[in-house]
């Protein structure tokens, strides 16, 4: 699966192609708490000098996980202040924040991480089986 940034800008290489089961999103790379230690680093980072609509993006902002067993991918949010949504076919899907099942994904669907957009192109399913 590739995801294709529509709005807002991504460090590193565009499109970015998911390789492990688990991409985080955020606005930086790597995030500390309040005594420096690492919390979490991001895949798909969006920093806010690249594009204003990054500062939308909190640090840790999002989540999409691949499920093998079920070769269904899924969107989380990671408890973000603007939020994360799906849009597929005009109709908008909220994702829930906290511990939830996620937003199944599907090929085409546009994600917003706040005012950030990418879509989604899963493509051949087999090579992430």
């Amino acid at each position: 699966m590739r995801f294709v940034v529509k709005n807002g800008r991504c460090s590193g290489r565009a499109p970015y192609e998911m390789v492990t089961p688990r991409v985080n999103v955020g606005r930086l790379p790597e995030v500390a708490d309040v005594k420096s230690r690492m919390v979490r680093c991001n895949d798909l980072v969006f920093p806010e000098n690249l594009d204003p609509a990054n500062s939308t993006v909190s640090r840790v902002h999002a989540h999409i996980e691949f499920d093998p067993a079920t070769g269904d991918f899924r969107v989380f949010d990671d408890a973000s202040r603007a939020g994360t949504r799906v849009v597929r076919q005009n109709r908008t899907l909220p994702a829930p924040a906290g511990a939830t099942g996620g937003v199944r994904l599907h090929d085409g669907d546009e994600i917003y991480f706040g005012a950030v957009c990418i879509r989604l192109e899963i493509g051949d399913l087999d090579r992430h089986r």
